[in-house]
């Protein structure tokens, strides 16, 4: 769907992440000739702004993170199922570090022997370099 055909019973795909996509309604929306408004009446009071021939809105905000509204099902998709896949990427890099740090431990310590106990004063002197 395209801003242009927006309506106010028309829901919009507002909160998208990797297991869940809710919708809403817009509050009101104001079609210009070159921008279409959505606004929420909720507690942060939400405006998104986009061109009439766009299927993604973005929020007017001063933050650096702006929030996107969908208004298209596909799109919506798309973009969780690209959440999705980053998450799953993130955690297979984690599990690929977490053997390379075990293989490095494993390399280190399993056949050192054990610490001779030794004087501070002696190992700050002879051994910390």
């Amino acid at each position: 769907m395209k801003a242009k055909e927006l309506t106010i019973d028309t829901p919009v795909y507002y909160t998208i992440d990797r297991d869940k996509i809710l919708t809403r309604r817009p509050s009101s929306i104001l079609h210009e000739a070159t921008k279409v408004t959505i606004k929420f009446n909720d507690y942060y009071k939400k405006v998104f702004t986009c061109a009439p021939d766009d299927s993604i809105a973005i929020e007017e905000c001063n933050y650096s993170s702006k929030d996107k509204l969908y208004l298209d099902k596909d799109e919506a998709l798309k973009h969780q199922a690209v959440l999705r896949q980053e998450h799953i990427d993130a955690c297979r890099r984690n599990v690929d570090q977490a053997l390379k740090n075990y293989e490095e431990a494993v390399d280190k310590y399993f056949q050192k022997p054990l610490s001779m106990p030794c004087s501070v004063e002696f190992y700050e002197k002879h051994c910390k370099k």
